[in-house]
């Protein structure tokens, strides 16, 4: 730091006299102007402390800034010493898997080479043991011939003939002695010995950057969506390593940004990657990291049309799963009139698709119906004779369960009607020590949580069951029109987040509860206007947690919020049955579809 220095006395300020330049390290003064002022040295050295605290405080936040970044530095480098030993001990697996197969392969190419030696060896033994055999008959006869030369000659003319001939024909015809096998046995080396030789085999790459081999598309391509239906393709890392988003993104044909036409976007949902959209038309997508195309790109999108795109009809006909019509004759007075009747217990009740090219019908009755998705017949499930199927689903090993209101029970049984167990649902109360009256109507499952869920119509609740212990763990709701309360309630669904929707089918709403029970809200009301109910009696939740209801002539479509989205299927004014339907698949979102006690199904795309 240089002392001051006055211009006008060419000479540096002395602070040890007592007058000194108070602005001379500013500006150029005169003597005659009046620019001399008297001031104390410790005034001087106050202005220095200032000043250097000042300095100080700004060398501090210097050394903190690069404290900081040695820090990160020291972070990065263990973060790089992280990430060496988990490269390195992939590359170490990746090897380890790769001479895995290679010594599987190895192992399996000896057996094959040790079989076919075997084989052929078996085959060498048994051509020498034949020719073998001819030597020894032609050494017998000749043997008994040099016998009959050494003995008498009577004795030899006895026999001389026929020990000639027998040899003459031993050696008339001369043995086969092509070899029956060649002797040889070849290995054909695959291209890895040529890649080998080249010195060109790789298991993989070592990178600064993450590239395009971390992602992978593992959807189903292509992918077939309906036109009012979200495509949504799932991306996954899979090598942990920091991305960023920005870095992905989405062409159609490699040539139109997705992205910047908002047609489909891309998120990352619990680890996951997605590309998420909408298409009237189809489309195959380019998904690119970093510019470059990841694994499974591009995969096609195929976007179908809504509405009906088969239908199934007669469905029963040959098992009797179809309504029956009868004359009754009633008597008024005197008179009698014969009347034509129809009863209803036979035709189609619930129906489950099983997604495996096949699907049941129940029908109220003890016995299940199994047909082809063409429609053929293929096998009857025949249960108790006192049991009334009236809705089933099917659970995640493929085992059955269904309400059986003839027994008022649960049943889960196999797909062969064997029967696994039964769950009592009519439970004795404390104070009669009699059964309550049940009617049920409606079933789930969360097999997350192992509990199933069950509507009681004539108990005005829905009842939970625990799979594993057959207790009933709660009752939600109880008879009543207030929020919570319930009035015939036919059916109940499970949504992803495990809360519980019930079809309020006598209050005209449905209804949300949580997992525990607790009232959430009504989240779909009554009346006679789309996306409103009429006595709603089916309710299913889809792979997008849309909520499907069927009401009286009407199946709609609502978002896991209860907003109306759409009408998938409506009859014809005058005509206000209900349906029984189960969801065909996820993509494309597809519906089967079908009036109670009709032997029609539709199969719907929505």
């Amino acid at each position: 730091m240089q002392k001051p220095f006055c211009p006008q006395h060419e000479k540096e300020l002395d602070f040890n006299k007592t007058l000194i330049c108070h602005k001379c390290a500013i500006t150029d003064h005169s003597e005659d102007m009046g620019q001399h002022e008297p001031i104390c040295a410790s005034d001087a050295f106050n202005d220095f402390r200032v000043t250097a605290n000042a300095l100080m405080v700004r060398a501090d936040f210097h050394k903190q800034q690069t404290q900081e970044g040695i820090s990160k530095c020291i972070a990065n480098a263990s973060k790089l010493n992280k990430q060496r030993n988990d490269i390195t001990r992939h590359i170490n697996y990746s090897v380890s898997q790769m001479l895995k197969l290679v010594q599987d392969t190895r192992k399996a190419l000896e057996e094959k080479l040790e079989n076919v030696c075997e084989a052929k060896h078996k085959q060498s033994t048994s051509q020498i043991d034949e020719l073998k055999t001819i030597i020894s008959d032609v050494e017998e006869k000749q043997n008994y011939i040099t016998t009959l030369l050494k003995s008498n000659e009577a004795t030899a003319l006895q026999t001389c003939q026929q020990a000639i001939q027998e040899l003459q024909e031993k050696i008339a015809v001369l043995p086969k002695i092509e070899l029956k096998d060649d002797g040889k046995i070849y290995f054909y080396p695959t291209e890895c010995d040529v890649i080998m030789k080249k010195n060109i085999l790789k298991i993989g790459s070592v990178s600064e950057k993450p590239n395009e081999n971390i992602f992978e598309i593992v959807s189903e391509n292509p992918m077939t969506v309906t036109s009012c239906q979200r495509f949504q393709v799932e991306i996954v890392q899979k090598y942990e390593c920091d991305v960023n988003i920005n870095d992905l993104a989405v062409f159609e044909d490699g040539k139109i940004s997705l992205l910047k036409l908002r047609v489909a976007k891309i998120i990352r949902y619990k680890g996951k990657f997605f590309v998420v959209g909408y298409s009237n038309k189809d489309v195959t997508l380019n998904v690119m990291f970093c510019n470059a195309s990841i694994k499974g790109s591009p995969i096609k999108i195929v976007v179908e049309p809504v509405g009906i795109i088969r239908c199934i009809k007669n469905v029963g006909q040959s098992t009797g799963a179809i309504s029956i019509r009868y004359k009754q004759k009633q008597y008024f007075g005197e008179y009698m009139v014969e009347r034509e009747k129809s009863e209803y217990d036979r035709g189609i009740k619930d129906l489950l698709i099983s997604g495996n090219g096949w699907f049941l019908v129940a029908c109220n009755t003890h016995k299940v119906f199994k047909f082809e998705m063409s429609g053929a017949f293929m096998s009857t499930i025949t249960l108790s004779p006192t049991s009334k199927v009236k809705r089933i689903c099917k659970l995640k090993n493929n085992n059955l369960i269904f309400c059986d209101w003839g027994n008022s029970n649960i049943t889960i049984f196999k797909q062969d009607g064997r029967v696994i167990k039964s769950i009592t649902t009519c439970l004795a109360t404390k104070s009669t020590g009699l059964a309550t009256e049940s009617c049920l109507s409606g079933i789930d499952v969360d097999e997350d949580l192992n509990l199933v869920y069950v509507a009681d119509q004539a108990a005005n609740c829905v009842k939970v069951f625990n799979l594993e212990t057959n207790i009933k763990v709660k009752t939600i709701g109880s008879k009543g029109g207030l929020e919570g309360q319930m009035n015939g309630p036919s059916d109940v669904a499970v949504t992803k987040n495990g809360n519980v929707i019930v079809a309020d089918t006598d209050n005209h709403r449905l209804q949300l509860f949580c997992s525990d029970g607790q009232f959430i809200k009504v989240i779909i009301y009554g009346g006679n206007e789309d996306g409103m109910v009429i006595n709603p009696t089916r309710v299913s939740v889809d792979y997008d947690d849309n909520i499907i209801v069927a009401c009286k002539g009407k199946v709609q479509l609502f978002n896991n919020c209860g907003k109306f989205l759409r009408v998938i299927h409506e009859n014809e004014k005058d005509k206000t049955n209900d349906f029984a339907f189960s969801i065909v698949s996820d993509f494309p979102r597809r519906l089967a579809l079908a009036n109670v006690n009709s032997i029609t199904i539709n199969i719907i795309n929505y």
